[in-house]
């Protein structure tokens, strides 16, 4: 039952991560929205509550160390092993 999907391996859009982009994600404004995309997504059931949850406290927690750790771990996201196609 269900689809099966996954990522595709080439790049559909180019992202540079800048001051900018770090200011934009870390502002009150944006942890609001995102806080109601997860609220959101989980009453229409397109995201496990729990592991919603779980990734939703981890990003905000990220964003209590302060802007420079926030960076890092943005860069440190970018070189993660890729998961492998079931």
């Amino acid at each position: 039952m269900g689809y099966k999907v996954a990522n595709v391996e080439e790049f559909l859009v180019g992202f540079r991560m800048n001051r900018g982009t770090i200011n934009r994600r870390f502002g009150k404004e944006y942890r609001k929205h995102e806080i109601n995309f997860y609220k959101t997504a989980i009453m229409k059931g397109l995201l496990n509550p729990i592991l919603a949850v779980a990734g939703l406290v981890a990003r905000q927690t990220a964003k209590l160390f302060g802007r420079s750790i926030f960076q890092f771990l943005y860069r440190i996201m970018r070189f993660l092993p890729k998961s492998k196609d079931v």
